[in-house]
């Protein structure tokens, strides 16, 4: 059946684009302004337990399970155990009745062997992991194919914000297929970061 190679345990085959550095985006100047002020302690949500919204929470470095739900999708992370829900329907007559959240709505189609996914109603207020900030409803579009005898993924990302970027970004990321791998609990504790920030 269509898809089925997608739904298995993927690893990140590639850097998570926001910790390669900015080279591959470019900050307009009110956002680069709001990054000079960024304090990677005391304005981290992660440090709090607060798990990333889209699109950074798709960057992040642990397994992520795909799985089929009825006729809908579910991305299972590791990263602070998030689930993200793709709806296979049609999209929402009125998208503004749909409320904001931090991964928004995500809406999946098929085309041909690559699963499209157009996420809207999004209210994470952060486009990166270094402060760059996004407005609210910046649309996500991402594109999903397995290739390589499902061994791999190909991953397209396109976020189109030109309150905070030049020119819309696009990230060329895989993920690949471990037999065996899974996504384990996460289980972020507040004791956790701090005894990792204040060793005794």
């Amino acid at each position: 059946a269509l898809g089925d190679s997608l739904f298995r345990t993927w690893s990140q085959g590639t850097q998570a684009w926001f910790f390669a550095g900015r080279s591959n985006y470019q900050l307009n100047p009110s956002a680069a302004a709001a990054v000079a002020k960024w304090d990677d302690i005391a304005d981290n949500p992660l440090i709090k337990c607060v798990a990333p919204g889209m699109p950074s929470l798709m960057g992040n470095l642990y397994p992520m399970e795909i799985v089929q739900v009825g006729r809908d999708i579910e991305l299972r992370f590791e990263e602070f155990d998030a689930i993200r829900k793709i709806h296979m329907g049609p999209a929402p007559a009125r998208p503004a009745d749909v409320p904001l959240s931090p991964l928004g709505h995500s809406v999946g189609r098929w085309e041909d062997k690559t699963l499209v996914v157009d996420t809207s109603r999004i209210n994470w207020p952060y486009f990166d992991r270094s402060g760059a900030p996004q407005t609210q409803n910046v649309p996500v579009n991402e594109r999903f194919t397995v290739v390589q005898a499902g061994n791999r993924l190909e991953y397209v990302m396109t976020v189109t914000e030109p309150a905070t970027l030049v020119k819309p970004f696009v990230w060329n990321a895989y993920f690949v297929w471990n037999p065996g791998e899974m996504v384990n609990r996460y289980e972020c504790t507040l004791e956790e970061w701090a005894s990792t920030a204040n060793p005794l």
